[in-house]
């Protein structure tokens, strides 16, 4: 059965450090992320969540919704974001992030 993406869409790069793509206060009443994908070259990403950013680009720090190793990920299902956070791409190299993300009312 085919899956419904997100009337959202947002996409980022990070080199070596992290990159906000949905900013807490963004998010009033949660989203329901539907689609994610990252791709990395080499080394690490994460897709990251919480009411604060990652202080740096380990990523090791806040909930990992999504890590890719040097090639890519994505997300296999949907996943619901709480009201109040937010979400990063956190990068140990050049990395690139895509989603889709519907709001929830």
């Amino acid at each position: 059965m085919a899956q419904t993406i997100g009337s959202k869409f947002k996409s980022a790069r990070a080199d070596s450090g992290v990159t906000q793509l949905v900013a807490p206060s963004e998010n009033t009443n949660g989203i329901t992320l539907c689609t994610a994908g990252i791709t990395i070259p080499a080394n690490l990403a994460w897709l990251n969540t919480g009411p604060v950013a990652p202080p740096n680009h380990f990523g090791m720090t806040t909930p990992a919704i999504l890590v890719s190793g040097a090639g890519g990920a994505t997300l296999p299902y949907p996943v619901v974001i709480p009201a109040g956070q937010g979400v990063w791409l956190s990068s140990y190299s050049t990395g690139f992030a895509s989603i889709t993300y519907e709001p929830i009312v």
